[in-house]
């Protein structure tokens, strides 16, 4: 898959508070604001404070509170659209393949919907599932890159699974699934509190995540087979 969008500077999400990587530390400074705050109740001042840097920093390194923001957008994109890289090469094979079995498109709507496990044993996972749910809820030009750079190809290729999986269902329908599917499948991190104290803990183990995803693909199995 081919990454759209403008080009921007990565920024590290595992940047220790030590490291002389400012941009990133005001970036994870800024995430932890805006999923607190929103975009628009976010103050820089805050975000320098957290970040132990001057606030003329933020301008210098990111052009202002909005650039920042739409830069840290693009990022995570980015970074998601890296982790799932394999994946979809792994799906485009199989559309272009003559031999496609059922059992083959279950397997790999598997591995698609696990594959995003490994990000919830990520401590900004919570912060960053937050900014998304709101830029659902109210959408401003950031969504537009979440969107376009991210979900369209994403949401693509679940559909065209559900759609080799279910030849008969409609469009609307296809749809329906396929979002009912992802929403299922995020709830880990939209649940995460109420997990944690039903289960007396104070963080997901490698084990919590690895229950999870086996409860994914039974409820796959189920579904499709």
């Amino acid at each position: 898959m081919v990454l759209k969008g403008e080009e921007c500077k990565d920024i590290n999400f595992d940047v220790a508070e030590n490291s002389h990587d400012t941009r990133s530390i005001i970036a994870l400074a800024a995430i932890d604001e805006f999923a607190l705050r929103s975009v628009d109740g976010a103050r820089t001042r805050h975000i320098a404070k957290k970040a132990n840097v001057n606030h003329a920093a933020i301008s210098y390194y990111f052009g202002g509170k909005w650039n920042m923001y739409l830069e840290i957008i693009r990022v995570l994109v980015r970074h998601f659209s890296k982790l799932f890289a394999p994946v979809y090469e792994e799906c485009e094979a199989f559309f272009k393949s003559e031999s496609k079995s059922r059992a083959q498109a279950i397997g790999l709507l598997k591995k698609y919907l696990v594959t995003s496990h490994q990000f919830y044993l990520k401590d900004l996972s919570s912060k960053i599932d937050m900014i998304i749910k709101r830029e659902e809820n109210f959408p401003t030009e950031a969504f537009d890159i979440v969107f376009e750079e991210g979900i369209r190809y994403h949401f693509s290729i679940m559909k065209d699974l559900i759609a080799f999986l279910m030849p008969d269902a409609s469009d609307e329908e296809i749809s329906s699934i396929s979002i009912s599917i992802i929403g299922m499948n995020s709830s880990i991190t939209s649940c995460k509190t109420a997990f944690l104290k039903l289960n007396g803990k104070d963080s997901l183990s490698v084990g919590d995540i690895g229950l999870f995803s086996k409860t994914i693909e039974n409820l796959i199995d189920k579904i499709f087979q």
